[in-house]
């Protein structure tokens, strides 16, 4: 379980940083001693990972803004723009890190019933990784449980894990108890592919 690997990475002191809704941080492979990062209880939000051989970038999303930002961001849709904004600049920041080195975009959204939950939203993250940002991208789904939903693995409500390894070398994502390929090489998953209808 995810849960349980970012339990052990924290035990090691590998973990950069377990990061809450609404932020993103950075971690650069063996800077510090630290080679992993991570994000728990999505549960209905969205998770964006950039990752490369030497460093990722990963993010908390929720589908609205925060109370006190709502006024400046009414919108999910508007929110998903400002978060990536942020993410673009963390990545222009540090982008020594991911230029020459294979870096690539992980949308993670939830699948509510089956279907793409906030699919507006999904689609914009998505543009901004692959038109904004050039990077080829992906999109992968996790269940988003309702409380009605009975689970074997309750403690896993969207937990996502980059486990790095060494710099120089892709790092293992997890999500969920799912390990995601990050070499795959058939055509990426995009949103627009998807057939979505429905949201949280």
């Amino acid at each position: 379980m995810t849960v349980a690997r970012i339990a052990a990475e924290r035990k090691l002191n590998r973990l950069k940083s377990d990061v809450p809704m609404n932020h993103l941080d950075i971690v650069c492979y063996g800077e510090n001693g630290r080679y992993s990062i991570a994000t728990q209880n999505l549960n209905g939000c969205h998770a964006v990972a950039i990752i490369s051989r030497k460093a990722a970038i990963l993010a908390h999303i929720a589908p609205s803004a925060p109370v006190q930002w709502l006024q400046a961001f009414p919108s999910g849709d508007s929110w998903s723009q400002h978060m990536m904004n942020r993410i673009l600049q963390c990545f222009l920041a540090n982008k020594i890190h991911f230029e020459n080195q294979d870096a690539g975009g992980i949308i993670i959204f939830g699948s509510w019933d089956g279907a793409m939950a906030l699919p507006d939203q999904v689609r914009i993250l998505a543009y901004n990784v692959k038109e904004i940002m050039n990077l080829d991208t992906r999109a992968v789904p996790y269940k988003v449980y309702t409380e009605d939903d009975t689970r074997d693995n309750e403690a896993n409500k969207g937990a996502v894990l980059v486990q790095g390894i060494a710099a120089g070398q892709l790092p293992i994502l997890w999500l969920e108890e799912h390990q995601i390929p990050l070499d795959d090489k058939a055509p990426p998953s995009m949103p627009s592919t998807i057939t979505a209808s429905s949201s949280k």
